[in-house]
């Protein structure tokens, strides 16, 4: 585990990176009264091969549960657990309106979204004094599509015909 306290942060925090297949150890709870989630391997930096989909699943998954049994087992003075989620639980619904209501959809990404978030699932049962917020968040095209090439590179997938994403190579 590694700790670095105030790394980028414009309030009081200290930020901790573990092996998101073991336990968190104890004394990265120590004296802590919040959480923000974000662990997960992202999703268009490499292709999407099986390999790659344990990792980002894994990551997220395995990296929840431990984190949330480490509230449930020594996070006594935890009170907000703030979770990263993602936008990948809706599935790829083309101009659909979506909102925080609407169904799972399908794919790789809604499966493991909703595993991950249903690894809090012991945390809002057994500590219901925490507040645990979940915030579903995707990132949008950058300059002529650059982020759309790069999720189509890294999945595979062709970009649709006529996009930014196709022509701008």
């Amino acid at each position: 585990m590694r700790k670095w306290p105030g790394i980028g942060c414009r309030f009081p925090a200290t930020c901790f990176e573990w092996d998101h297949r073991r336990v968190v150890p104890a004394e990265a709870l120590l004296g802590v009264d919040a959480i923000v989630n974000l662990a997960g391997e992202p999703v268009a930096e490499k292709r999407w091969s099986n390999e790659q989909k344990g990792l980002i699943r894994d990551t997220r998954v395995l990296g929840t549960r431990h984190l949330a049994r480490a509230v449930l087992n020594h996070g006594q003075n935890i009170k907000v657990f703030v979770h990263g989620s993602a936008i990948g639980f809706y599935g790829d619904r083309g101009d659909e309106t979506l909102t925080a209501d609407s169904a799972k959809g399908s794919g790789f990404l809604a499966d493991v979204v909703e595993d991950w978030e249903a690894e809090l699932q012991p945390l809002t049962e057994r500590r219901p004094d925490v507040r645990v917020a979940v915030v579903r968040t995707g990132s949008s095209s950058l300059g002529k599509g650059a982020r759309w090439r790069k999720c189509c590179r890294c999945s595979g997938i062709p970009p649709p015909e006529g996009s930014a994403a196709a022509s701008s190579g």
